[in-house]
C-alpha cells in the first residue's frame, strides 16, 4: 500500500515518511537519521512502532535521544504500541 499525502502543496515531509515506513513495515504508527532519525527508522522496522524524530522539525539538528509520538489514537493502539515499546 502506497501512503497518499493530503500535504499535496508540500513535497516530502517527516510525517510522510514515516507513515510510508510504518506501512511498509506493518508498525503502529504513532508518529503525526544513532542520530534520532536512524533509531526512529530502526523502532519502526524491527518493533513495529513508528514514532518522530524531533529533529526533523527544527533548524538546528541536534539530537536530544528522545523521540514524539502522537498520543491521539484509539485506546488499543496505545496499548500494543506501550507492550511493544517495553520490549526495547
Amino acid at each position: 500500500m502506497k501512503f497518499q499525502s493530503k500535504l499535496t502543496d508540500l513535497e516530502v515531509t517527516i510525517f510522510s515518511v514515516m507513515t510510508q515506513l510504518s506501512i511498509e513495515h506493518g508498525a503502529i504508527n504513532l508518529s503525526q537519521g544513532f542520530p534520532d532519525f536512524e533509531f526512529a527508522k530502526g523502532l519502526a522496522a524491527e518493533h513495529g512502532v513508528a514514532a518522530i524524530p524531533p529533529s526533523a522539525l527544527y533548524h538546528q539538528k541536534d539530537d536530544h535521544k528522545v523521540l514524539r509520538f502522537c498520543f491521539a489514537k484509539k485506546k488499543d493502539t496505545l496499548e500494543r504500541a506501550a507492550d511493544k515499546l517495553c520490549k526495547v
